[in-house]
């Protein structure tokens, strides 16, 4: 039927049943109309009325996916579960669909009018968010742990004897990496309470303090109060005097440096 008006009708967290949605009330026994499975199964299945007929010029149907976070029981479901996490991008797409002003053939919309520069606006929408989620994954500005292997770590154990292992370098949220010549000096953990030395040279370790302390003055970023470093206290590491020279000052804990 030419005109025909779809109505979809999502429920949020509650996980408000089909009938519900589609302003049923069936009783056992009776004949009313019931929720009708016309697409999907019971985890994402999409619903209409009993009482739908081929004419009707407007047709509710109810998208189901309560299903998809009732409690994870095994694989299956933490793995439905996981999908949630595209519900952005299933926004993103809905939106390009439900603009107002969208001709009934798309073939014939005008980019220049209001519907197509809208159009326009809500692929870049999704380009940027496509972008965000790739660069996150990323994280093309530390190629360690991804691009590259993270280098070795000799730190001295005091005596000559062999290195400590002390903690391990990963592409954790929130840690950062500085580069010396394009060398990895330091690994610095998120918060600034632990760092990493993968070189052992004065005038780098020292190049590396200023970078990070500059990156602190400059707002890029917050307060760093460092407790450890390569598996000691601060006080005790070479680090130490290269963070003292770079303007970081001791506290009862380590050093800190305000922006």
């Amino acid at each position: 039927m030419a005109g025909r008006v779809l109505e979809l009708r999502v429920h949020g967290v509650s996980n408000t049943p089909p009938d519900q949605v589609l302003g049923l009330d069936p009783q056992p026994g009776d004949d009313g109309p019931r929720p009708w499975l016309v697409a999907g199964d019971e985890v994402t299945g999409f619903y209409r009325s009993t009482d739908v007929g081929p004419d009707d010029s407007v047709v509710v149907e109810a998208y189901s996916w309560g299903q998809l976070t009732s409690g994870a029981r095994t694989a299956r479901d933490v793995e439905r579960a996981l999908w949630t996490l595209l519900l952005p991008f299933t926004l993103a797409n809905v939106a390009l669909h439900a603009r107002p002003g969208i001709p009934p053939d798309p073939d014939e919309e005008r980019w220049g009018s209001r519907s197509g520069i809208t159009a326009w606006l809500v692929r870049l929408f999704c380009l940027s968010l496509t972008g965000t989620l790739v660069l996150a994954a990323t994280d093309p500005a530390n190629p360690y742990g991804a691009a590259l292997p993270w280098p070795e770590r000799a730190v001295d154990s005091g005596d000559g004897a062999a290195p400590a292992s002390g903690h391990r370098a990963g592409r954790k949220a929130g840690a950062l990496v500085v580069l010396v010549g394009g060398d990895l000096v330091l690994y610095v953990e998120r918060g600034g309470r632990t760092i990493l030395s993968f070189a052992d040279a004065p005038d780098a370790l020292a190049a590396a303090g200023r970078a990070l302390a500059d990156a602190v003055r400059t707002g890029a970023l917050g307060a760093i109060s460092v407790e450890r470093a390569d598996g000691e206290a601060v006080s005790a590491s070479p680090l130490r005097d290269a963070l003292t020279a770079a303007g970081f000052r001791a506290t009862p804990r380590g050093l800190r440096l305000r922006g």
